[in-house]
């Protein structure tokens, strides 16, 4: 599986879309904002989602372990699931 992690509008955009592809399917998403919460930066996870057939196999996981990597590389406060 590979993971990527596309701005939605422009590089300097906020928002960042992750999406997990198979064989050049894509199979899952998530899309993740960039959020000043109290004078800190936090990464606020908005949707995570991956088609039937590919749950319950710890794809969901991995997305959030790589959301979680990205917020540490930031130095980010935290990560919230929405």
């Amino acid at each position: 599986f590979k993971e990527e992690i596309k701005a939605l509008k422009d590089p300097s955009s906020s928002i960042k879309l992750i999406t997990v592809k198979h064989d050049n399917l894509i199979i899952g998403a998530a899309t993740v904002e960039l959020v000043k919460e109290e004078g800190n930066l936090a990464f606020y996870v908005r949707q995570l989602a991956l088609l039937p057939e590919y749950r319950r196999k710890g794809l969901g996981s991995e997305i959030m372990q790589l959301i979680e990597k990205e917020a540490r590389t930031q130095n980010l406060s935290s990560v919230v699931l929405m």
